[in-house]
């Protein structure tokens, strides 16, 4: 594993995480460079103004230049619908002290972003869906149980990063397809689960996890992708799986304050000249590696 994508990735995820609990999201709508006239963004406003429940806030915009805010505080039942056709948009959408609502974004253009946060939140969903070049996805889900975050990318220079702190029985799955694309999904408690697809080239994971009976699964299709998985505490698992050539993988696993352990990795990897890199401590930690190909290398530590 490159030495350098490890500071990379750490600190794409540190300042991310960062952006994302301190980005103002507020309860407003507006275009650069043009007033909102547009009735149907009007009425969206309007409804997310009316405290109720069970109610759509629904945004909509084509052109560019234009930014898309929300929010939603002790909600039920509720949704956030956010669509932006054009270039350089940009998507803000928040949630906060509610149960089983859903943030939505479909982003199509160039140099995209959205950035949508869930807090203490009880099964809710974010979907965001980005098509184009140069978009960035950034989803902050913390103190919840069973919340989902799903991320699809399609295009080049694209990054995601799926954040669930202190949350458990937590899903994040980010899918992206392309080149020189990066994602990081970083989740702290029990039971939770990320998955990440990445097909094309120069691709990078990271999967950070702390707690009990997490797992990660990574799919890699291509060349010269780098997976990063790092698992702290005990009963964590690791799947990854990569196709191609000149690929890495770098597999993690700790437990606590030198006790834990009993983690699973299972590694996959068909072509030539890929690597794995595995380190384990703890009691009782078990791997399985399979390599197929020519000039392939494995690297363990227990």
């Amino acid at each position: 594993m490159n030495p350098t994508f490890r500071v990379y990735a750490g600190r794409l995820f540190a300042a991310t995480l960062t952006a994302l609990i301190a980005a103002p999201v507020c309860a407003d709508q507006s275009a650069a460079g043009h007033e909102q006239t547009d009735p149907g963004v009007l009425n969206a406003i309007e409804q997310e103004r009316d405290a109720s429940k069970e109610k759509t806030v629904s945004l909509r915009q084509e052109g560019t230049l234009n930014e898309s805010l929300a929010s939603q505080t002790a909600e039920l039942n509720s949704q956030i619908s956010q669509t932006q056709i054009g270039e350089l948009n940009t998507a803000g959408a928040e949630q906060e002290y509610g149960a089983s609502n859903s943030i939505s974004v479909y982003q199509v253009g160039t140099a995209n972003e959205t950035y949508t946060t869930q807090t203490a939140a009880l099964d809710s969903a974010v979907t965001t869906q980005q098509g184009g070049y140069h978009n960035m996805a950034y989803v902050g889900q913390e103190l919840g149980v069973g919340n989902r975050a799903q991320t699809f990318q399609r295009g080049a220079l694209n990054s995601a990063l799926v954040a669930q702190a202190n949350s458990n029985f937590g899903k994040a799955y980010i899918e992206q397809r392309g080149s020189e694309n990066t994602a990081s999904a970083g989740q702290s408690g029990s039971g939770n689960f990320s998955a990440t697809d990445q097909y094309g080239t120069l691709n990078q994971s990271l999967s950070q996890q702390q707690g009990y009976t997490n797992e990660v699964n990574i799919l890699q299709s291509g060349f010269a992708n780098q997976t990063l998985v790092i698992q702290e505490d005990a009963y964590n698992g690791a799947s990854t799986s990569q196709d191609g050539y000149l690929n890495s993988i770098d597999i993690r696993q700790h437990g606590a304050y030198g006790m834990g352990g009993s983690h699973q990795a299972i590694v996959l990897q068909s072509g030539e000249r890929n690597s794995t890199t595995l380190v384990q401590t703890g009691a009782s930690s078990s791997a399985v590696i399979s390599q197929s190909g020519a000039g392939n290398s494995v690297s363990l530590s227990h």
